[in-house]
């Protein structure tokens, strides 16, 4: 599929942010640098290394370790964070996807609508120069010529409207596949679209869909805050080693040595540190819920509107074209035998006409309300 294909900025700034989190997963689950120091301690005023005993050259290394399982914590919230961000990009692919079939079909439709409208105003035209020789013969009514003046104008504007309908849509299409794409030609016939699975089998995937599992994501990340939070009760702790160097024959010194950090005082650090990472966690479960719901009322929705809009298409295909056509002719041999006037023969025309169009219509919204139950199932194709 073109979509698909297309290297779209929001669907790579996801995956950039993905491999950004899964480095910074690496690097900050790593102990930090160890420190080194050199200095001459217990110098004498008179600058003289040799005058006193205590006096050395000396070196100290430092090792810190973080409290806990912090590195391997941090470590575990970024690959989470990460995982979000991909199922980020899936999902955007998935939304190009959906608007890319949205738009096609707009496409589609206005085409075909375009067509029929002119293709009717040339019918119109032709009505329009018999009921103006008509009305020349002294057989007609100038009734008849404004009145089909009149509806021609009205088609003109329709066109207009479907000319302005047809940019829109292909502006939008441009969007989601390039305006290379957009500006192929339109078929003559529909192409197949995927059958979409029983509403209960897409209400039960919804669990599995980007959104969802973006979100399952995002909780996990809070969770391992939670655990980073806890750390903080643990004391921090570092190693360090030492050797200095004496002048006049006299001993070297060898120093070692470890440092704790003492966290007594956690009431307003560590304490509001972990309240304030459990509220972010239980904000995260109330945004998965959220989204579950509202997937769920949208699947809902487009399932809806897809059954009835099947119905009404089905009710245009086996009544309303079938009588329209039928008025049309009748309304065309009453004329012609007199039985019928002028503007009930313009009037059955433009219905007809309305009729082909609002089935076009139904057809398209059909598949269109599919593209998005397509879209809930979560899967690319």
């Amino acid at each position: 599929m073109t979509a698909l294909q297309i290297d779209d900025p929001s669907v790579v700034l996801h995956r950039e942010q993905a491999k950004a989190l899964d480095d910074q997963s690496v690097a900050q689950s790593q102990l930090p640098d160890p420190q080194i120091s050199v200095r001459m301690q217990n110098l004498p005023t008179s600058f003289d290394p040799d005058q006193e005993a205590m006096t050395q050259y000396q070196t100290m290394v430092r090792q810190s370790f973080p409290a806990g399982r912090t590195l391997a914590l941090r470590h575990d919230q970024k690959q989470a964070e990460a995982r979000g961000a991909n199922l980020a990009a899936s999902l955007r692919q998935l939304e190009i996807i959906r608007d890319t079939r949205l738009a096609w079909l707009e496409i589609f439709y206005w085409t075909r609508a375009r067509e029929r409208i002119l293709k009717s105003r040339d019918a119109v035209t032709d009505l329009l120069q018999s009921s103006a020789a008509s009305y020349g013969s002294g057989s007609g009514s100038s009734q008849s010529v404004w009145r089909t003046d009149l509806e021609l104008s009205l088609l003109d504007d329709r066109l207009i409207e479907a000319e302005r309908k047809l940019d829109m849509a292909k502006a939008d299409l441009a969007r989601a596949i390039g305006a290379t794409e957009a500006s192929r030609p339109v078929p003559p016939n529909l192409p197949p679209l995927k059958h979409p699975e029983m509403i209960d089998a897409l209400e039960a995937g919804l669990i599995n869909h980007p959104v969802i599992l973006a979100a399952d994501s995002q909780i996990e990340a809070q969770d391992h805050a939670v655990d980073l939070a806890r750390q903080h009760y643990k004391p921090d702790w570092s190693v360090e080693a030492g050797y200095g160097v004496r002048g006049g024959n006299r001993d070297d010194f060898i120093s070692a040595g470890i440092t704790l950090d003492i966290p007594l005082f956690t009431a307003k650090r560590q304490d509001r540190s972990l309240s304030a990472a459990r509220h972010e966690r239980q904000a995260a479960r109330l945004s998965r819920e959220a989204r579950l719901l509202d997937l769920k009322q949208l699947l809902q929705r487009s399932h809806a509107a897809w059954q009835r809009l099947a119905e009404r298409k089905a009710l245009y295909q086996k009544a309303v074209i079938i009588k329209a056509e039928q008025t049309a002719q009748a309304s065309a041999l009453a004329y012609q035998n007199g039985l019928a006037d002028f503007p009930e023969l313009i009037r059955a025309r433009l219905a007809e006409l309305d009729a082909q169009l609002t089935l076009d219509r139904l057809s398209i919204d059909h598949l269109q309300a599919q593209a998005h139950l397509l879209f809930f199932e979560g899967r690319l194709p």
